[in-house]
């Protein structure tokens, strides 16, 4: 009697944990990662390697890697189930459009999966400009801020990278404003600019054609492709940064969701052959969880907030009274 007592009452325990251990299972054969640039583009390139390499060890869902452009793609981002068969990869223009008061929806209005990549820029002197070092063209633009001419591509997120070279040397330059970021790379080789930020295989193929001078990487490690640059810090600039790419899904996900999707990534992001990989196109993997990523962007956001008010009061500064 006892013994079929004790079964029942095991037997109804585990209906009664069933509908919550079934809510954080994946109910999809396959899950989407929308990517909001073209094939092809940096962000593309990275997630399908993480995701072939995760599909080559998976006995789950497989990972489907499927390029949206349009403008809303954040906000339907927002919108979509919370069942973890739908991510989106973004960068840093998340955070920077948000600043910049140019963006519809809050990053922090999604909820963060993993960081996957931090991506360095290259600061670029044309060619034949003489003694280019970073040193040097830093102390001319200090002594004076108009001597030294820079191009911005028209986006939230160049303009932070601008101000984070600026912050971090002190400097201010000529700021010339195109409307994408080739525009600006065609204006420096056209010698109409002293100085630019371009990625690390740009920067490679114009330097091996002597079109350009690499001057300083601006993440904490040398770039696999231009192994003899130095970073900003080996250049006396304290400071690092890049563009850093990730995923993120609906802010209702589970942890457990977010938990079992990110450790795929994670096992990924140990695989020599993805570090490769993603090395070939000047990037570094750079892995955090769920916690950790969420923990960063706010922390990065505060950062970002201080420097935007920093930038704002050198120009009061020196506006005229």
């Amino acid at each position: 009697m006892w013994i079929r007592i004790v079964a029942c009452f095991f037997m109804i325990c585990a209906l009664l944990a069933t509908p919550a251990v079934a809510a954080n299972k994946l109910k999809c054969t396959s899950i989407k990662v929308v990517v909001p640039y073209a094939v092809g583009s940096a962000t593309d390139l990275i997630l399908r390697a993480y995701t072939e390499t995760i599909n080559r060890h998976s006995t789950g869902p497989l990972l489907k890697v499927v390029n949206v452009t349009k403008k809303t793609v954040v906000a339907d981002a927002i919108k979509t189930p919370a069942d973890g068969c739908k991510l989106l990869a973004a960068s840093l223009s998340l955070v920077a459009e948000q600043l910049a008061g140019e963006a519809k929806a809050k990053w922090s209005d999604l909820a963060p999966v993993a960081m996957l990549t931090r991506s360095p820029l290259v600061v670029v002197a044309r060619g034949d400009m003489k003694d280019a070092t970073l040193p040097n063209i830093i102390e001319i633009a200090l002594e004076d801020s108009g001597a030294i001419g820079i191009g911005e591509a028209r986006s939230a997120l160049g303009r932070m990278m601008l101000m984070c070279l600026e912050d971090a040397s002190g400097a201010r330059f000529q700021i010339m404003t195109y409307d994408t970021g080739r525009q600006s790379l065609m204006a420096l080789l056209a010698g109409k600019l002293d100085i630019g930020l371009v990625s690390p295989s740009a920067a490679k193929r114009r330097v091996d054609q002597k079109e350009l001078q690499a001057l300083a990487v601006t993440t904490e490690v040398r770039s696999t492709l231009l192994p003899s640059v130095p970073t900003l810090r080996e250049e006396g600039i304290g400071a690092a940064f890049g563009i850093d790419r990730g995923l993120f899904a609906p802010k209702a996900t589970t942890p457990e969701l977010l938990a079992e999707i990110s450790g795929w990534f994670k096992k990924a992001a140990d695989d020599p052959a993805l570090a490769e990989r993603i090395g070939e196109v000047g990037t570094e993997l750079r892995y955090l969880g769920p916690e950790d990523y969420a923990r960063y962007l706010q922390n990065l956001t505060a950062d970002w907030i201080e420097m935007i008010g920093r930038a704002v009061g050198k120009q009061n500064r020196r506006r005229p009274s």
